[in-house]
Formats: structure tokens, sequence, C-alpha cells
């Protein structure tokens, strides 16, 4: 995993499967890891590299930046798109999903709100 390399993650026993999920080689990876703190730990460095690039990993082709996401149940995926917007609407500082829940940041000051439903939204607006 050229990514990880780059990354200078070491994945001995962190990913269990990986696999494209179109066959023209340019769509997303889906990778399963072996549990979520391998999960967090990718996360976490991901943050701290504040991105990266496929010219960073040595892949061929046009350089591109690199997005990690991690693969959300329906229900949490509408909810963090609906905290993303509300995000964007009232300049909020951050929206994200942290272990399985949905939070906003209204500024730099104040801690994280966590989200658990549409009514919770709500009563940011």
């Amino acid at each position: 995993m050229k990514i990880f390399t780059a990354m200078q993650i070491q994945t001995t026993n962190m990913v269990m499967e990986s696999f494209r999920l179109d066959k023209n080689g340019e769509g997303p990876i889906l990778l399963k890891m072996q549990g979520e703190q391998a999960k967090r730990d990718v996360i976490k460095r991901i943050k701290d590299l504040k991105g990266i690039s496929t010219r960073q990993c040595g892949l061929e082709g046009s350089d591109r930046k690199i997005y990690f996401n991690e693969d959300l149940p329906m229900s949490k995926r509408v909810l963090f798109k609906m905290a993303r917007e509300l995000k964007k609407q009232k300049g909020y500082k951050t929206a994200f999903y942290l272990n399985g829940s949905v939070y906003i940041k209204t500024n730099e000051n104040e801690q994280a709100i966590k989200i658990k439903c549409e009514s919770d939204l709500d009563k940011l607006r």
C-alpha cells in the first residue's frame, strides 16, 4: 500500500482486505481494517498530515488529492451530510464523524456537540 508507506503508517496486520469499487482503476478503494484502533490510528495520521496527494505516494498520472472517508451506515451518512450543510449555513467551525458519532463544533472555543438525530440539528438552526 503505497499510500500508507508515504504517510509513514505501519500497515502490518492493520488492513484485512482492500479493493476498488469500480473496474477502471480510478474509483474509490475500500479498506477493511483490523479493528477500531487501527482505523483511528490511520485517521489521526491523515489529520496530522493535513492531506496527501497521488504524487506524494509515487502513484502515476495527474497529481490529485487523496480523500479518506469512513464507510458510514446510511442513517449516519444522511445525518453527517445534514450536519455539514448546517455548518456551511451557519458558519460553524466544523462538523465531523468520530467513533460512530456525528459532532458539530460551533466555534474554536466551544466543546463539540454530539448530534444523535435530526432534532439535535434543529436546535442549532
